[in-house]
Order: C-alpha cells, then structure tokens, then sequence
C-alpha cells in the first residue's frame, strides 16, 4: 500500500472517529437539557427553585446516610429545594462509588432530607427513590411523599 493511501486511510479513520464522538457528545447535551428543563419545570409546578450544582455542599453532609458502608466520590447535582416549615427540603440525584466486595460500582438515586433553619446535622435522615426508576419519575415520587407528609401533618398539628 503507497504511503499516501495509508495517510488518507488514516485521515478518514481520524475524521470517523471524531464524528461519532462529536454525535455522541450532542446527543448527551440535548438529552442533559431535556432533563434540565423536566426538572425545572417540576421544581416550579412544587414552587420549589432548581440548581444544577451542589450549592450547599450537601455532598459532604450526606456521606454518613448513604445505604453503603464504604462508599467514595460522592457528587450531588440537580438541587430541586424550599423552605418548608421551619427549615429547609432538599430533593437531588446522589451519585457514589461503592465496594461491592469483587470490585467498585457507581450507583445513583434521588435523595431527600428536611433540616431545621441555621442547623445542619452531622448525618441527616435520608431518604432515597426506587433507583431503578427513570430520574424524573423518582423525583416525582418523593416530592408526592414529602408534600402528603407535610399535609398531614399540619392536620395533625
């Protein structure tokens, strides 16, 4: 094979390689926005405000609470949150890492808590979705269970 065959062989590999990685790399930022948008449309419809960063550094709070003894790499992201009662809710997709005994795995699940105005808890009581459920749907689902919660118990209080 001459030399200039091999060259061009190789620019079109190069050029094949970055296409599909330039695909995937849309298709992850138009499926990241969808979500985005879901999720600020939910946090709005539950007058509740969204972030897409940790800005409370609930990652490091958190840490004691997951259902995992050894777990690392802990990231929170997609903060819906209120001020509800005397304190504070906070619903958020959890990521982490744990020592499933043969090796590591990543795991995810949407998280909640409430905390008390001006006290943050050494380890707060967490409470997670059905992880095997899409994102949304889990968000849904425990922000339902939060909102029945706190109905009942302002009729009982």
């Amino acid at each position: 094979m001459p030399v200039a065959d091999a060259d061009a062989n190789l620019l079109m590999l190069l050029a094949a390689v970055a296409t599909v990685t330039a695909a995937a790399w849309a298709g992850y930022r138009i499926r990241r926005h969808a979500h985005k948008t879901s999720l600020r449309q939910l946090a709005a419809e539950m007058r509740m405000s969204y972030a897409q960063r940790d800005l409370f550094g609930l990652a490091q709070r958190i840490a004691g609470a997951l259902p995992a003894a050894r777990t690392a790499d802990i990231e929170v992201r997609d903060l819906v949150f209120a001020s509800e009662g005397p304190g504070h809710r906070y619903v958020f997709t959890v990521l982490w890492t744990e020592d499933a005994g043969a090796g590591e795995v990543r795991r995810q699940a949407v998280a909640t808590f409430h905390e008390a105005s001006g006290r943050h808890e050494a380890v707060p009581a967490l409470s997670l979705a059905e992880p095997d459920l899409p994102l949304v749907v889990q968000y849904r689902r425990l922000l339902s269970q939060v909102r029945q919660q706190v109905h009942e118990a302002g009729r009982s209080g």
